[in-house]
Parts: structure tokens; C-alpha cells; sequence
């Protein structure tokens, strides 16, 4: 068989499937002259990290004399596998503005939404991430949004986002 795109020296499998077992492949070498030759067949096996991360956030602490929300992230790898490139946003409210992050790892901030890079996270491992916000305008609802994404698959993404009203009154 003639396989589009190969050539003597590589060939890019482009089509995959998640539910890959394995599959089997031989090399056949033909320079039209004589018989082919067939090669032993050569297994792909294709392992992909499986966990399960979940966010969940602290009712925020209102401070009325600074006029501060303080929101408590946390992060928790279920498992069974490590999850890689793990990936946390909170979004912040419109009447709110970023004083500090408290965290173990590098963080970014993008308009109202604060990103914290984690990378790996093993399994049955938490994060915790401590999230300042002032209050710039005092409103009766100020909400928090946050949620955690990773390049693993993840086994239950219903547990990925987190929200958190504080009523100020």
C-alpha cells in the first residue's frame, strides 16, 4: 500500500484517537525492481495521562473598614495520574480591583482575570491561592469566577469552575 505523504525517510501520522490501544505496522521497501520486502511489525502504544482536577473557592471575606474581598482558590488533582499543564483563572468583578495574589507559582493578569500557570500537579495534591481584591464601588453582589484547566484528560469536567458571591450591605 502506498501510503500519501510518506517518503524514504519520515512519515506524520496525522489522524489519532483517544481510545488508541495500539495498532500495528510494517514497512514495506519497494524500488520496483524484484520482490518487496516486508518488515517485523513495529507496535505504536500511545499512553495519555488521565486525572481529575477540581476548583473550589471560600465564601470571599469582606473587611468593610478597608473595603477588601479576600478569595481563597483551591486546587485538588483527584487523580489517578499527575495532570499536566494545569492552568488556573479567576475572574475578577468589574467593580473590583486586584491588590494581591498569593501563590506558590507564577501568575499573569489580563483585563479582570488573573492566570496562574502550575504546570504539573500529582495526583492527590492541592493548590491553594489567596486572591486580594478592593472594592471601588460598593454594590449589594460582587462576584468571583474561577476555574482550572489541564492539558491531561480530565475525567469529570463538572468540577472545573467555581463561583463566589459576597453580599455587601
Amino acid at each position: 500500500i502506498n501510503i500519501p505523504g510518506a517518503n524514504s525517510d519520515t512519515y506524520e501520522v496525522t489522524q489519532t484517537t483517544i481510545e488508541m490501544d495500539g495498532y500495528q505496522y510494517r514497512v514495506i521497501l519497494d524500488n520496483g525492481i524484484g520482490t518487496p520486502v516486508t518488515s517485523n511489525v513495529a507496535m505504536l502504544s500511545v499512553t495519555i495521562g488521565v486525572a481529575d482536577i477540581q476548583i473550589s473557592q471560600t465564601d470571599g471575606a469582606y473587611d468593610p473598614v478597608t473595603n477588601e474581598i479576600v478569595w481563597t482558590i483551591i486546587v485538588y488533582n483527584n487523580g489517578p495520574e499527575t495532570a499536566q499543564g494545569v492552568v488556573i483563572k479567576d475572574t475578577l468583578a468589574n467593580n473590583t480591583k486586584l491588590l494581591s495574589v498569593v501563590s506558590d507559582y507564577e501568575y499573569s493578569m489580563k483585563g479582570k482575570t488573573v492566570t496562574v500557570n502550575v504546570g504539573e500537579l500529582e495526583a492527590n495534591r492541592e493548590i491553594v491561592i489567596e486572591i486580594r481584591v478592593f472594592v471601588t464601588r460598593v454594590t449589594s453582589l460582587i462576584k468571583n469566577v474561577a476555574s482550572v484547566t489541564s492539558t491531561s484528560q480530565d475525567l469529570n469536567l463538572e468540577n472545573n469552575a467555581s463561583s463566589s458571591e459576597v453580599l455587601i450591605q
